[in-house]
């Protein structure tokens, strides 16, 4: 192949110089190079600007080609943020949703900003969850005024207090009277207690009633043992120390359940206590949420630990201080006078 350009390039000049003699072919070989040098200078010093201006433009697209990271992510990250808009109409009341939008606002910036801060400045993830809220408010706002209140007002609610009454009276009345037909028996019957094995009357009644409940209650988590009353069991006079007001009470009600349902466990229990409401904030959390919704699972979760860390566990806490419902019983009587 070179032999054949060799050869190629021969004939050439040995035709050129043939034809146009020598003079000819030197003056050409040196006049096109310099043409050519002269017109490339002349277009370069015309046009100097435009050539700076190309060259600066075709820097900076290979320094914007060589950016870290994924495009599209980067390009997302550096596109304006859209303003979060919502509609805070919740009841239709006026007061109600203004009450409702600063609960929201204070649970998302105590329970939500402190560590999401940390992890991006996007708020689309908090309107996202305040969004969500609201969807929940709504749905139940509009389920609450589909439920007819009076039958509920008049018959279920009155019942079920009565029966709590009824059952706190039966265990008190019960404690009285096992405490003075303790006291009736004679000093040398009972001796102090030296030794704290074995298990107490409560513990197994508790046992008792949580098996019949569906439920397995350790033997070891106790109550109110007869050891702290200072007190014990003498198998040889039979004598039973009283038993607490919440042990009775308790056997009151799964008697009165037929041994189906006892709330012992819920009721003394903070992480009992913690599950049940969590179980009971998920069935809401199913019947209120878009289907979408609920099957996240990460959101699912988020809201359900923040109704019930943050709303229903201090909502009880609230209503169940004594100084609070002193409190609401001389605002009422306040307006009463």
């Amino acid at each position: 192949m070179n032999v054949s350009l060799l050869a190629w390039v021969g004939l050439i000049l040995v035709l050129c110089l043939t034809t146009f003699g020598l003079w000819w072919c030197v003056t050409m070989s040196v006049s096109v190079p310099v043409f050519l040098v002269g017109g490339l200078t002349f277009l370069y010093l015309k046009h100097s600007d435009s050539s700076q201006k190309y060259y600066t433009a075709v820097y900076r697209s290979r320094q914007e080609s060589y950016k870290p990271g994924l495009s599209k992510v980067v390009q997302l990250v550096e596109a304006p943020q859209p303003s979060c808009k919502a509609d805070r109409r919740l009841t239709g009341s006026q007061v109600i949703d203004e009450s409702l939008q600063e609960i929201i606002g204070y649970v998302l910036r105590d329970y939500v900003s402190p560590w999401y801060d940390r992890l991006s400045a996007n708020e689309e993830f908090p309107h996202e969850i305040r969004q969500t809220a609201q969807k929940v408010i709504i749905t139940f706002a509009g389920r609450m005024k589909e439920v007819d209140w009076i039958p509920y007002l008049t018959t279920r609610l009155v019942d079920d207090a009565a029966s709590h009454l009824r059952l706190f009276r039966q265990a008190r009345a019960k404690m009285k009277q096992q405490r003075s037909r303790h006291k009736q028996q004679p000093s040398s019957e009972i001796r102090p207690s030296m030794s704290t094995a074995g298990t107490t009357e409560s513990d197994s009644k508790r046992g008792e009633r949580s098996s019949s409940a569906g439920r397995q209650v350790e033997s070891s988590a106790p109550v109110t043992s007869e050891s702290s009353m200072g007190i014990t069991n003498n198998p040889s006079s039979g004598v039973k120390p009283p038993v607490d007001l919440e042990t009775l009470f308790f056997d009151l009600e799964v008697t009165m359940e037929d041994n189906l349902l006892c709330h012992d466990l819920v009721c003394t229990e903070k992480d009992s206590e913690r599950q049940y409401l969590q179980d009971v904030s998920e069935v809401l959390l199913f019947l209120l949420l878009p289907v979408d919704d609920f099957h996240c699972k990460p959101l699912r979760f988020l809201l359900r630990e923040l109704l019930v860390s943050t709303v229903v566990l201090p909502l009880f806490g609230l209503i169940s201080d004594p100084d609070y419902i002193n409190q609401i019983i001389i605002w009422l009587m306040a307006k009463v006078t």
